[in-house]
């Protein structure tokens, strides 16, 4: 209840769901969201929260994780009523529920750096059975849609003709790279969708999503950038690159890409791909490393920026940063509103004022 009640948590939430989009498609409808105790599921399960205590939609909310405990701590105000529902359970182990389901958000994975490395088979279960398992699920409940979360990362290593990534540009992959198990098997989750859509005509739309960050995510032992940098920023600890720092990135706040997972839901065309990532603040790592410095500094606690360039990069996404084509999702009326700073700030407010950080770990 600490988290949805946050007032910056509130503020993001309260812009979602008057963004001016169809919400009344909602209206009486039940809602399966995969991966619900994530950064994205928890923002879109506590819009759909939102919608039923301040609009009455009456959304039955099925949560989708494989923790009891995350469950209680994240929803557990709600699920007194019969609106907010735990489905304890790996989402590659065969779904149960028989009732009807009207859309479902697949949003169960992993891309951290600590899981490719010490465990890619249960990556490579999670995209393609567990996504298996979604689809059957949707084909037996009359599913209306599926949204399913895939990543820029399917694009692999892309031809040098790409000014920018656009949804029909193509790369390569080496399957033998130890970073691998998560691109290759979110392009075969891609196929499943289509192949589903193809046999048995279940909707759906992918979104290819890059570099989101907001309050609701994981900074313990992540192993991504924007994760370790802030852990250190609310650790008041010095920054340490493995890096130079040269390397860039683009950002995107996480109501920014939430806005854009619900306006793909009522807006996209049938079984259409979205690239969604923000684009219009591309920064090196040393330059944001300098921003969440300068941030640090303003709220009294000076840190540091180290260099220790290691050797190994295994786990991370070792291809040059290409641009994201957004010409898709803007023509449905999509674009970012949160700035890098006014974004890291927020993050920041949040993940200090309800203790993210585990001082034990």
């Amino acid at each position: 209840m600490e988290e949805y009640n946050n007032s910056i948590i509130q503020e993001d939430i309260f812009q979602i769901s008057n963004y001016p989009l169809r919400w009344t498609d909602l209206l009486n409808k039940t809602v399966l969201v995969t991966g619900a105790g994530g950064m994205f599921a928890r923002y879109i399960i506590y819009t759909l929260i939102y919608l039923n205590e301040n609009k009455k939609f009456n959304i039955r909310i099925l949560c989708l994780m494989r923790s009891e405990d995350k469950f209680n701590k994240y929803f557990g105000f709600h699920a007194s009523t019969d609106k907010c529902i735990p489905i304890i359970q790996d989402v590659c182990d065969k779904l149960q529920y028989s009732n009807e389901i009207d859309y479902i958000f697949h949003f169960a994975g992993n891309a951290n750096v600590t899981s490719i490395v010490n465990n890619p088979v249960d990556i490579i279960k999670t995209n393609t059975v567990g996504t298996l398992n979604i689809f059957e699920l949707a084909r037996k409940t009359n599913c209306k849609k599926v949204i399913f979360a895939s990543t820029r990362e399917i694009y692999g290593r892309p031809s040098e003709r790409y000014d920018e990534l656009r949804e029909d540009s193509l790369g390569t992959l080496d399957p033998l790279d130890d970073r691998t198990c998560y691109p290759e098997s979110k392009r075969m989750a891609e196929n499943i969708c289509c192949s589903y859509f193809l046999q048995y005509k279940i909707k759906y739309n992918i979104l290819r999503i890059a570099h989101v960050y907001g309050p609701t995510m994981n900074i313990i032992n992540d192993g991504r950038i924007m994760s370790d940098l802030l852990y250190s920023i609310i650790n008041k600890s010095n920054i340490v690159l493995k890096s130079n720092g040269e390397m860039e990135r683009a950002f995107c706040y996480l109501s920014d890409a939430i806005i854009g997972i619900f306006l793909v839901l009522f807006n996209a065309k049938e079984s259409a791909v979205y690239n969604l990532a923000n684009e219009s603040e591309p920064i090196k790592i040393i330059d944001l490393a300098n921003i969440l410095a300068d941030i640090s500094s303003e709220r009294g606690h000076s840190i540091d920026i180290k260099i220790n360039q290691s050797n190994t990069q295994k786990g991370y996404f070792k291809f040059e940063r290409k641009k994201m084509s957004l010409k898709k999702i803007e023509h449905l009326g999509w674009n970012p509103a949160i700035t890098l700073k006014d974004g890291l700030n927020r993050c920041i407010d949040v993940l200090n004022s309800i203790q993210h950080i585990d001082k034990s770990n």
